[in-house]
């Protein structure tokens, strides 16, 4: 996953005024001394007042990055309530929903979100199509692909493009599309939809690359040392990701793996960490220290 980064360039700076600047980082230092705004501060009230007392009227940001999501599945149609039956609900498909998780976690690291459903038919064309429309206002775009669709949404890609299909070396994320497509070299991602496995890529991919995109210092979230509250297995040859739950006890951390729920998404939508086991890792048991993903949230 490390290659997805180290392949990205941080989006280039542009001059706003400095009433559209907030919420931006900035690509310049404001002021002088001691006192000085760095860059790469994300810009807020006070900064631009200090600006304008500075006589500055506009300044260079890093532009929010424009995310394109593309559910590729089947439109939502697997739990349609039966026709006239108003009563019964009629639920997104799955793909639909972890657009919704996708999209609000990139939006809180800044990003502009727009999405482009598309409904899979099996030989390519059409996704193709969508894909390319995308490209003019796209400064990354995303596939989220139904376990079926996974091969055409990456040969579609490839055709466009020179786009790399590998095995992550992460549960539950599994096999990851990375690469460029269309004339600007546009980068493009496309990861399988399920609960656990979007929310994993996620915090540990997703996100770090739209903090590379805005020129962000810390692309990762912070990881801490936990004490394991209840057991979690060992892990295969990959690393493994398991939603849970941080907190703080007698002053220091402590994590809870969350209970898997009948309810697809009813897990991560507890979680505020992921513990992380490493390759190979034994089994851990009550009172063991693990490492643990902070995840970062926008503030209420």
């Amino acid at each position: 996953m490390a290659s997805v980064l180290q392949a990205l360039a941080p989006m280039e700076p542009i001059e706003v005024p400095l009433a559209e600047a907030a919420g931006c980082a900035s690509a310049e230092i404001i002021g002088t001394g001691p006192q000085a705004v760095p860059a790469r501060t994300t810009l807020r009230g006070p900064h631009l007042a200090m600006a304008a007392r500075a006589g500055m009227a506009r300044i260079a940001v890093s532009p929010r990055p424009r995310v394109v999501i593309v559910p590729v599945g089947d439109g939502g149609q697997d739990d349609a309530a039966p026709d006239g039956d108003e009563a019964t609900p009629n639920p997104a498909g799955l793909e639909d929903a972890c657009t919704l998780l996708v999209a609000t976690a990139l939006r809180d690291d800044g990003a502009l979100v727009f999405t482009a459903p598309h409904r899979d038919t099996g030989d390519g064309i059409a996704l193709r199509g969508t894909v390319e429309d995308q490209l003019v206002r796209a400064d990354l775009v995303v596939l989220l692909t139904a376990s079926q669709a996974m091969a055409e949404a990456c040969g579609v890609l490839q055709a466009l493009g020179s786009v790399t299909v590998s095995d992550s070396g992460a549960e539950p994320l599994g096999v990851v599309a990375h690469g460029s497509v269309g004339p600007d070299a546009t980068p493009v991602m496309a990861i399988a939809a399920d609960a656990d496995g979007t929310f994993v890529a996620t915090e540990v991919l997703l996100r770090p690359v739209v903090r590379r995109l805005l020129d962000r210092e810390a692309l990762h979230s912070p990881l801490v040392r936990a004490r394991l509250r209840g057991w979690i297995p060992g892990s295969g040859p990959a690393r493994r990701f398991i939603p849970a739950v941080l907190g703080v006890e007698d002053g220091v951390y402590a994590v809870s793996p969350v209970p898997h729920a009948d309810h697809d998404f009813a897990s991560v939508a507890r979680a505020n960490a992921l513990i992380s086991s490493p390759p190979g890792a034994v089994s851990n048991d009550d009172g063991s220290t693990v490492d643990v993903v902070m995840v970062e949230r926008a503030p209420a």
